[in-house]
């Protein structure tokens, strides 16, 4: 690995050896400007580090020398240098809000017609559901009756070994229903 460094430590008589990712080292532009020109006066990257008490690694200096990096291809090819990418963060509060109004009603709708909504992944919208129990169902259930015929009542959530279950009751509609 490019950017790791491994740490000998102890605990209680036992050694362990771990290891911890570093960022790459940005150098300041006056030991770039430094290194640069030891290097157009003919020095090697060796005598750059020892002779010169320049406080950076060999590895260091060859890699300011051949251009290595983004930024630097960047500039030596005289382009801007690229802009670092962060990730849109997407369960904002007020997406989570929102997604708990619409699941709370009494039909909620389908993971992906929120996701298209709130103009996030279906994934995310399961994940707000699931890992920060938005609410534990996600059924969907008619409200008026099968073939006019019945009318379905959904009750309250029922608990029955931590899993929400719904049991729809049929009775006879009346006429008003159909």
């Amino acid at each position: 690995m490019a950017n790791c460094r491994y740490i000998l430590h102890v605990e209680n008589g036992i050694y362990f050896i771990r290891l911890r990712l570093t960022m790459p080292k940005l150098f300041d532009p006056k030991v770039e400007g430094m290194v640069l020109a030891f290097s157009t006066a003919g020095l090697t990257s060796w005598e750059i580090v020892k002779v010169n008490n320049i406080s950076v690694y060999q590895r260091s200096v060859f890699n300011i020398i051949k251009n290595k990096g983004t930024k630097r291809e960047a500039k030596s090819k005289g382009l801007k240098s690229p802009k670092k990418l962060n990730t849109r963060i997407t369960v904002t509060p007020r997406v989570i809000q929102k997604v708990k109004l619409l699941t709370s009603k009494e039909n909620p709708p389908k993971k992906n017609e929120l996701a298209r909504q709130h103009k996030v992944s279906q994934s995310t919208i399961h994940r707000l559901i699931k890992r920060r129990h938005v609410q534990r169902f996600h059924f969907r259930r008619p409200t008026v009756g099968f073939y006019g015929e019945y009318d379905v009542n959904i009750p309250q959530r029922q608990k029955k070994t931590g899993i929400a279950l719904f049991q729809p009751e049929r009775s006879l509609c009346s006429k008003t229903c159909v």
